[in-house]
């Protein structure tokens, strides 16, 4: 039996937060901050995916060394959802189920007549929509564990530049030390 409830925040993410919970796991491992090595395997596409989200990761301050095979996951269903959707775009979400034309129209009906005469009796879907749209949940999935979605974005707290930043009437954005004492 796999493990009940959804998955646990990790207690960066709690501590980014300002949530209480950030302290109650002190023995959570810590894995060493920085760019995980990008695998040697990986096609020129998913290459540049992997620099991009690293990029966006590090600026964030979210990427640790043990975040390789995430990583690697999300550049590879990223560069395969991409390509369906192509797909896509270019022939649609589905095709027709023809009939060759007899000069009958089949007994079970149909729904359209091409200009050939062929009877089209039915639309099926492309496997390309089905696999894009498995693709989208994993993607979404990830994200949301990166923190690269704007919900999931929205839930975190920089925990860099002292804190967070306050905004004065003026506009101007300050740290919560230099808003409430000054310098």
């Amino acid at each position: 039996m796999g493990l009940r409830g959804p998955a646990p925040t990790p207690t960066k993410v709690l501590k980014a937060r300002g949530s209480w919970r950030g302290k109650l796991n002190s023995r959570e491992p810590r894995p060493e901050p920085g760019a995980p090595t990008c695998p040697k395997n990986l096609p020129d596409a998913e290459k540049k995916v992997w620099r991009a989200v690293c990029k966006l990761l590090a600026d964030m301050g979210l990427l640790s060394k043990a975040d390789g095979s995430s990583i690697e996951r999300y550049c590879r269903f990223y560069v395969r959802w991409r390509v369906c959707e192509k797909f896509i775009s270019q022939h649609g979400i589905s095709c027709p189920v023809l009939v060759a034309d007899d000069g009958n129209p089949p007994k079970g009906g149909y729904l359209e007549q091409t200009p050939t005469g062929e009877y089209v009796v039915a639309w099926v879907e492309f496997l390309q929509v089905r696999e894009s749209h498995r693709l989208h949940k994993a993607l979404k999935d990830i994200e949301d564990r990166f923190g690269l979605s704007p919900a999931a974005r929205s839930r975190v707290q920089s925990l860099t530049d002292n804190g967070p930043r306050l905004h004065d009437g003026e506009g101007e954005s300050k740290t919560a030390e230099t808003y409430f004492f000054g310098r």
